[in-house]
């Protein structure tokens, strides 16, 4: 029976990278237009809400500035739910994630650093991951996705962070 369980773990990890392939390949063959964004923030954060009540996290500092962007919506939600899963998952429990927007840039901070000084240039490579992640359910494809989102409409994305404290991504429209 542990056997079955392994492989059926197996068998959705694949679908699961084939599902971000497919996503990576297609992100050119979608239909622009002007969107709020602030409600897109609010949907992908209440998708997270029993995995952020399960690590008592408090997301905090959402700014609701009326930003608008001509995107495909469905990109924008991608781009920040693979953000937001990231503070998520390598977050401490009973810590905060930070999210600000405005009308040039959006910003997703976590209290805990998880990419090491000497990866910071690497972390966009597709299948990529840092050593203590590799223990996690992922493929190191998700971080890719966002630059491949990021370098089609044009924006900078940024990471910052102080070692053992906190990681920052900013996105700037």
């Amino acid at each position: 029976t542990d056997c079955s369980i392994d492989t059926f773990s197996e068998i959705e990890k694949m679908n699961n990278l084939i599902d971000s392939l497919l996503t990576l390949s297609n992100l050119d063959n979608k239909k622009m237009e002007t969107t709020f964004i602030f409600p897109l923030l609010e949907e992908e954060i209440k998708k997270y809400d029993s995995k952020i009540k399960k690590k008592n996290i408090k997301i905090s500092n959402i700014k609701n500035f009326d930003t608008k962007l001509n995107i495909n919506s469905e990109h924008f939600k991608i781009l920040f739910s693979n953000l937001l899963s990231n503070a998520i998952k390598y977050n401490k429990d009973n810590w905060n994630i930070d999210i600000i927007l405005n009308e040039k840039s959006l910003s997703i901070k976590d209290n805990w650093i998880w990419i090491d000084n000497w990866n910071k240039d690497r972390i966009f490579e597709k299948f990529f991951r840092e050593e203590f992640a590799r223990s996690e359910n992922g493929f190191g494809i998700w971080l890719s996705l966002v630059k491949k989102i990021v370098d089609l409409y044009s924006w900078k994305i940024e990471m910052k962070w102080e070692k053992w404290v906190w990681t920052e991504f900013i996105i700037k429209f």
